[in-house]
């Protein structure tokens, strides 16, 4: 499953090229990113990898500025997602 994840908005004034974005399945770490910046908008490409479809996908951001790091239960793996497009899949909401 290929993804290119944008920051938020909230989070994007935060960001830094030393954050970092990871994707865990089952506790497993399963994909990791670091920061892109185009332009205004920071992405983390991730690939994430997987035997089975359809299990739970856990998304972590490592804010560097903060020294904080976000955890939210993100999606189910889908290997026929595009790699961009948009919805909460492709910019998820951290802090609410």
């Amino acid at each position: 499953m290929i993804v290119e994840v944008q920051l938020q908005d909230t989070l994007a004034k935060y960001a830094s090229a030393q954050d970092l974005m990871s994707a865990t399945i089952g506790g497993e770490v399963r994909g990791v990113a670091a920061a892109q910046q185009n332009d205004d908008n920071w992405t983390f490409p991730l690939i994430i990898a997987s035997n089975n479809v359809g299990v739970a996908i856990e998304l972590s951001y490592y804010c560097d500025k903060l020294h904080r790091i976000f955890t939210i239960q993100w999606t189910r793996f889908d290997a026929t997602v595009a790699p961009t497009g948009q919805g909460g899949i492709y910019q998820p909401e951290f802090v609410k």
